[in-house]
């Protein structure tokens, strides 16, 4: 999909900002990965989950805090609408939201993702209706039996039924859009399901399949995590898998698992202008107007409390934060444990965020610029030239 010129423009900003970052930790683009919870409200207990022990309550995030991140959807490369909850628990609710981002910004690269119960062949159409481009569906196995204890609440066979019914639908209507994603969470409790999943995930004709491992977040799961031996076994799978399954659809390991990255790029080096790129891309809104940066950092940063998105982008906690990174000094200590894990995974190649950066103006729309054996292309945008470097170009 062609991005818009504002699109480009803010991209354009952020390869200029962590190449040299600002020492006050303003930064003049704004959020490009914005991700927003449209409820915490949820039909499962997975054992793996926040909301089985955190005190949360559940509700809906208020129209009136989701109006208020309209204004920077615009120049927002990707979309998320969802969260800790099941946003298929109020369909008519999550379309109306649907529709209002597309009002404002028909360009939207929209996705969610759903623990796949509700998501009959009846719902997956009126998403595809709507525009949205990707669904994730959550399955931790292929077997009902372990299904059904980590996915507490679900139904194995509800959730087939569901998808042999948008495989047929999708045949009938000749689309594969929107693509269905799988996701899974791994630890010793069901790790030896991953050759089963990848039979599954080519059966119900998955576009990507995303394995992360688990989080000890709940009481008691902290032994499961997976074991030096266990990672040896895992690695086994996923040379067979890639082998045997990689020209059906990508398969991604979370860095978190331990496994070597799967993610274009290499991750940023000690010497990089900035530590990690997150608090210059990633804004996450809660229900309730929290406000988080990482998605593997569990507490907010702060709260909306009355402000904008824009005011908080470059308010003193996320400055802070791009402060710490940008120097060196005072980095958060989970940021500092997390060996890389989400500064790889978090990378702009690995995103598919395009490399963009302005140059002198010197060319049309469409016309090739720059000297090499490799020509740039670019679009004029407010009298600056931005140019798109081929993805094998350094930034």
């Amino acid at each position: 999909m062609a991005l818009s010129a504002e699109k480009l423009s803010n991209i354009a900003s952020f390869y200029e900002e962590i190449d040299s970052p600002n020492a006050h930790g303003i930064t003049p683009n704004a959020p490009l990965l914005l991700v927003l919870e449209a409820t915490t409200r949820c039909n499962f207990k997975c054992v793996h989950c926040a909301r089985a022990f955190a005190d949360r309550p559940a509700i809906d995030m208020s129209l009136a805090l989701f109006e208020r991140a309209v204004p920077v959807l615009r120049t927002a490369f990707e979309l998320y609408l969802f969260g800790d909850g099941e946003v298929l628990l109020n369909t008519p609710r999550h379309l109306a939201m649907i529709a209002r981002i597309y009002q404002e910004d028909p360009g939207a690269r929209l996705q969610f993702s759903t623990n796949g119960k509700l998501l009959t062949p009846e719902v997956y159409e009126l998403y595809a209706t709507a525009g949205i481009h990707q669904i994730q569906v959550s399955v931790d196995a292929a077997d009902k039996e372990l299904y059904e204890s980590m996915r507490r609440g679900g139904s194995f066979d509800q959730l087939v039924r569901n998808l042999d019914g948008i495989v047929a639908a999708r045949r009938r209507l000749k689309t594969r859009q929107p693509e269905l994603h799988l996701a899974t969470v791994i630890s010793q409790q069901n790790y030896r399901q991953l050759p089963l999943l990848a039979e599954f995930a080519r059966k119900y004709e998955f576009s990507r399949w995303y394995i992360n491992t688990e989080h000890p977040l709940v009481p008691g799961r902290e032994l499961l995590r997976l074991t030096r031996e266990d990672l040896v076994e895992v690695n086994r799978m996923k040379a067979h898998i890639t082998e045997n399954y990689s020209s059906c659809f990508p398969v991604v390991f979370d860095a978190a698992t331990g496994l070597p990255s799967d993610t274009r790029g290499s991750p940023p080096e000690a010497d990089s202008p900035v530590f990690c790129t997150v608090p210059w891309q990633r804004f996450e809104l809660k229900a309730n107007g929290d406000v988080k940066i990482c998605p593997y950092y569990h507490q907010p940063i702060c709260s909306m409390n009355g402000r904008s998105i824009r005011d908080v982008w470059n308010g003193p906690e996320f400055r802070r934060v791009r402060k710490a990174f940008a120097s060196g000094s005072g980095i958060p200590s989970h940021c500092l444990e997390c060996k890389l894990g989400m500064r790889r995974q978090f990378l702009p190649a690995s995103l598919g965020i395009p490399r963009v950066r302005r140059t002198i103006p010197s060319a049309r729309l469409g016309t090739a610029v720059g000297r090499g054996p490799t020509p740039q292309f670019g679009t004029v945008i407010d009298g600056t030239l931005v140019t798109f470097a081929p993805e094998s170009e350094p930034v």
